[in-house]
């Protein structure tokens, strides 16, 4: 993965935990506690793993717990500083997700080494999409809090986000209609 997911983790540990907090993670996982953090650098995905298990142990979080952590920070505070203009581009959580594949298809192209998961997208009906994760890293998990964090970020229609199966997301907007009566 890229050194920008290993430099939100330590932005997130030293912002919401303390540095201490982060010098303890680093201490315990195989990522080398000397080596600085470039955000296009490639890192080792077993680095990166090891980081988040550390953090998940250390700052006593579950899985699922880390991974909202990571979202929200991800998505609210280091994307939009790292990406402006994907955050620019979408008014709400619906356009954004539709520039999700093609946003990730760029990384690969710019930045050598990259390997974004490939999220095919399909519309169930008006208000509900599928996202298929495409990743060996088997990280759909992170995706599921990833969308979530998307809604937070856009305070927008995200009704629900359910993992249908190992690949599979679906996420549910709140209906167009309901919407547009509500502002009635």
């Amino acid at each position: 993965m890229k050194g920008a997911f290993l430099k939100c983790i330590k932005e997130l540990v030293i912002t919401q935990h303390g540095e201490d907090q982060w010098t303890k993670i680093l201490a315990t996982s195989s990522y080398p506690s000397n080596k600085p953090i470039m955000a296009t650098a490639t890192v080792p995905d077993e680095q990166l793993f090891g980081v988040m298990k550390e953090a998940r142990k250390i700052l006593r979080m579950s899985k699922n717990q880390f991974y909202d952590a990571f979202a929200d920070y991800w998505i609210c505070i280091y994307g939009p500083r790292l990406s402006p203009r994907h955050y620019d581009e979408a008014t709400n959580s619906r356009e954004f997700l539709t520039m999700l594949d093609d946003i990730h298809g760029r990384a690969r192209r710019r930045m050598r080494g990259a390997t974004p998961p490939n999220i095919e997208m399909r519309w169930l009906d008006e208000d509900t999409v599928e996202l298929t994760y495409n990743s060996e890293r088997e990280l759909i998990l992170m995706m599921t809090a990833l969308v979530r964090a998307l809604g937070r970020y856009f305070d927008d229609d995200i009704e629900r986000v359910d993992l249908i199966d190992d690949k599979t997301v679906h996420v549910g907007f709140v209906s167009i209609a309901d919407d547009v009566s509500a502002a009635e």
